[in-house]
């Protein structure tokens, strides 16, 4: 079974989303991770003054981006896929 879950955030959220749950699914074994979309990696403030690195982005470039960060897991198993809206 998949010991890894990779937490992803939504359009409207930044990965601090799962903050609170993380600890939870940690406490039980798991390996948590939650990558930021490309240009979400700051924070929500940073964001807000300076939109520009989201422009352009679209639902390939985000699935592109996860895909990466799922195969550079170093794990037999595919990790569990959490999403948020």
């Amino acid at each position: 079974m998949a010991r890894t879950i990779v937490f992803i955030h939504g359009a409207w959220v930044t990965p601090t989303c799962w903050e609170r749950m993380l600890p939870w699914f940690e406490a039980r074994g798991y390996r948590c991770i939650a990558p930021a979309w490309p240009g979400k990696d700051r924070s929500v403030g940073a964001i807000r003054a300076d939109p520009s690195p989201l422009r352009g982005l679209g639902v390939g470039e985000i699935v592109d981006h996860y895909e990466k960060v799922v195969r550079s897991l170093d794990e037999p198993e595919a990790p569990i896929l959490i999403g948020h809206s």
